[in-house]
């Protein structure tokens, strides 16, 4: 549960990876009860339409996850001092041969299979983590690029290669991003 101003922090234990399951948000101060937060809990309409899939972009499939801080652009209805918003995920197995590559502005990310094809699990242009193709920490590790992941997928599911390349062309509009310098991240699996 993070309170608006504050970052919502997620994580699994090794070797599991985070799914979000929903999102929520209260109005309501409460201090740990159960029952007043349940009762505090404001309809699922008053989070924007495009906030949990963005959440889902960002941590699903990650061991931890940091996610931008709760603002009043992310909710629909009216918000107060006491307005929260929490994430609930289960924590589950990753893929036991799942394989990620990673490309730094002026590198490629090069997947390849030698038996099955490529079947792209998660993969995001921006910041996923502090330290990743930067010498500054960033404290943004919830920077995107809209679209990026569905352009990878029609790119290279299906094939037994495939060239990323670590700062791609076109016209990419980024999300809750700061100046640090932005990464290709892919994770995928060789499908028989």
């Amino acid at each position: 549960m993070a309170p608006l101003g504050s970052n919502l922090m997620l994580s699994c234990p090794r070797g599991q990876e985070i799914n979000i399951v929903s999102m929520v948000h209260s109005n309501k101060g409460f201090e740990n009860n159960a029952q007043d937060f349940c009762s505090s809990i404001a309809p699922s309409s008053c989070l924007h339409p495009m906030f949990m899939p963005w959440s889902k972009s960002i941590c699903d499939d990650l061991q931890e996850c940091r996610l931008a801080k709760p603002d009043k652009r992310i909710l629909t209805c009216d918000v107060d001092t006491f307005t929260t918003v929490s994430a609930f995920y289960t924590c589950e197995n990753k893929f036991p041969d799942k394989r990620t590559a990673i490309a730094c502005k002026d590198q490629t990310a090069n997947l390849k299979c030698e038996k099955g094809v490529i079947r792209i699990i998660k993969s995001n242009y921006g910041r996923l983590d502090q330290n990743t193709c930067t010498d500054t920490p960033s404290d943004y590790t919830f920077c995107t690029a809209g679209g990026f992941g569905e352009d990878v997928k029609s790119m290279c599911n299906g094939r037994k290669e495939c060239s990323i390349p670590g700062n791609p062309k076109g016209r990419i509009v980024f999300s809750f991003c700061d100046e640090s310098p932005k990464y290709v991240y892919v994770s995928y699996v060789c499908e028989a």
